[in-house]
């Protein structure tokens, strides 16, 4: 058995971004980020603080990104939001709490933050 999303995918999700941000309150807050991060790509995560939901896979992957690619250095950011999960692991927000600090710390500078968690 397999799965195929074709096309359907990112048009689906870009409809229900597109209802999301219609909700009140958001417009602002989408202009304050597209302001501070003009002419950069804006990648945005939301996810649980949970082991299995791949918060410590993504900022590796998008570490991987920054150094395979140093072109893109100052040109990307991530915004990464986590909610708690419903057990709380302190050695899991620890590990994403250091992860961030160590791509911040190699790939940011005085005004450029790569990752904000």
């Amino acid at each position: 058995m397999s799965c195929h999303l074709g096309p359907w995918f990112p048009l689906l999700y870009k409809l229900k971004v597109r209802f999301l941000s219609s909700r009140p309150g958001i417009e602002p807050k989408l202009q304050s980020l597209l302001k501070l991060y003009a002419g950069k790509k804006i990648i945005i995560g939301r996810d649980k603080l949970d082991v299995v939901k791949g918060v410590v896979q993504k900022l590796r992957a998008f570490a991987k990104l920054l150094h395979d690619y140093p072109e893109w250095i100052g040109r990307v950011v991530l915004i990464q939001v986590t909610s708690p999960a419903l057990s709380d692991s302190p050695k899991l927000e620890r590990q994403v709490s250091e992860l961030v600090s160590s791509i911040n710390g190699e790939y940011g500078s005085l005004d450029f933050i790569p990752v904000h968690h």
